[in-house]
């Protein structure tokens, strides 16, 4: 209708200017000579299309419907290449594995592709969707198989990173934020791939870390005094280097890896929270003994006598104490 609209529209165009003597070129009249009998053969195309429309609905839902039932067994090959047990055994040698696990991975998202096309034609036919819960079970169990790897690969390679930096340039909250993403794929996959030999090595690894990063945080607080690294000394059986003029090796995240300071990882934080509390009361004591040393005691003469004297008004110093008793 829309088009047959148009047509008639041009229809009037060219008999409005022929009515009123105005000058179409040559080309333009012979366009529309052209396009009355194109126009009649569109219009025939569009009615046997429309005849043949349920005809031709039925044949590509029957296609669609063979596309779709073959494509259930690619997913199940997809499952078993999934399954191949080297995934889930400990090796040296992390490449071929998680070139595997990536292989799958693209394989995956080819069928996700299809998937998808399926649910769109399915869609413009008016047929129904189907669902593949099978084949989301498979890309989220070969994610997961390659999160696994990756986490395992890129732990030892950037733990192997800090271990050779030295305490002062390690950033603490950005380690944590790290680990805590080990920690959790180890977790998931120990519990989601039942028979793994990975996930508990990731699993130990990524729990040596998260007991060792929060000491990188406390060893850099401020207020520890000597006596407190004295006791961090004793809890780790070992003297701590870390005077660069005299340390006979730099004091970096591996020394303490080497003590196995994790082991002792809520003992150094007790003693770096004391510092700190220690600190902020020595401060509040400093506060109050510069408020007494500045104190200025107003004297008055006693009686008439010019030689003796005693306190005159203390209404300041009686605040002063207030103030300084409310602080302790």
């Amino acid at each position: 209708d829309e088009l047959q609209e148009m047509f008639d529209e041009v229809e009037r165009h060219y008999a409005l200017m022929k009515d009123h003597s105005v000058p179409v070129p040559e080309l333009d009249k012979a366009g529309l000579a052209m396009l009355v009998p194109e126009f009649s053969q569109l219009k025939n195309n569009v009615d046997v299309a429309q005849s043949l429309r349920d005809e031709n609905v039925q044949q590509w839902n029957g296609q669609l419907d063979a596309q779709i039932a073959s494509f259930g067994d690619r997913i199940d090959e997809l499952k078993v290449l999934a399954q191949d047990q080297t995934i889930l055994e400990e090796t040296e040698f992390y490449g071929p594995v998680i070139d595997l696990c990536r292989d799958l991975r693209e394989k995956a998202q080819e069928l996700q592709d299809t998937a998808k096309e399926y649910e769109r034609n399915q869609k413009v036919f008016g047929a129904q969707v189907v669902r593949y819960p099978e084949l989301d079970e498979a890309v989220s169990d070969i994610s997961l198989k390659l999160g696994m790897w990756e986490s395992l690969q890129e732990l030892q390679t950037v733990t192997s990173s800090w271990t050779e930096t030295l305490m002062d340039d390690l950033d603490p909250p950005a380690m944590e934020a790290q680990v805590q993403r080990w920690f959790k794929t180890a977790m998931r996959a120990d519990r989601e791939l039942p028979n793994n030999k990975v996930a508990p090595r990731l699993k130990n690894e990524a729990v040596k870390f998260k007991d060792l990063v929060p000491i990188c945080a406390d060893l850099r607080n401020e207020s520890l005094q000597e006596r407190h690294w004295e006791k961090i000394e004793e809890t780790l059986g070992q003297k701590l280097e870390r005077d660069p003029d005299t340390w006979t090796e730099p004091f970096t995240l591996g020394v303490l890896l080497r003590m196995n300071a994790f082991e002792h990882q809520e003992r150094i934080q007790q003693i770096s929270t004391e510092a700190t509390q220690e600190a902020a009361l020595q401060q509040m004591l400093d506060k109050v003994r510069s408020a007494w040393v500045s104190a200025e005691f107003a004297l008055q003469n006693f009686k008439e006598q010019k030689e003796v004297f005693i306190l005159g008004g203390i209404d300041e110093i009686q605040i002063g104490r207030a103030s300084c008793r409310e602080r302790v």
